[in-house]
């Protein structure tokens, strides 16, 4: 019982926080700095989009994003099957838990970074 109560209050706490952070990740409008004017120096140089790393880059990233998703949902479900098997044996529940907790560690991290990387790349990663 007690891992139960401890499940549903880190849910109940973390889920706001998680959503927060998409929320706050994924709003342009929350960067308060303004475009500047397009240089009339007659240059024709590439832009940030036609770059070769900036586009390796991106793929990367998204690569990147898709196998943390799938890992971490392969996690959540092997620590889920993982508790309802468990019948009460305190090693496997607390074997359990613990998954359970690193792959929401695992998101969490995940996604701060994404959110410095989506600040950090002029543009961002989504275009």
């Amino acid at each position: 019982m007690k891992y139960r109560s401890l499940i549903e209050a880190s849910a109940k706490v973390g889920l706001p926080i998680l959503v927060g952070l998409f929320v706050v990740a994924l709003s342009p409008e929350l960067t308060f700095a303004q475009e500047a004017p397009p240089a009339e120096t007659g240059e024709t140089g590439l832009g940030i989009e036609e770059n070769p790393i900036y586009t390796r880059l991106i793929e990367i990233i998204n690569f990147l994003s898709i196998g943390v998703s799938v890992v971490a949902s392969m996690s959540v479900v092997v620590a889920s099957f993982q508790y309802m098997t468990s019948r009460g044996d305190p090693g496997a529940t607390s074997a359990a838990v613990k998954r359970l907790i690193q792959a929401g560690t695992a998101i969490i991290l995940y996604v701060f970074g994404w959110g410095i990387l989506n600040w950090l790349i002029p543009g961002g990663i989504l275009n």
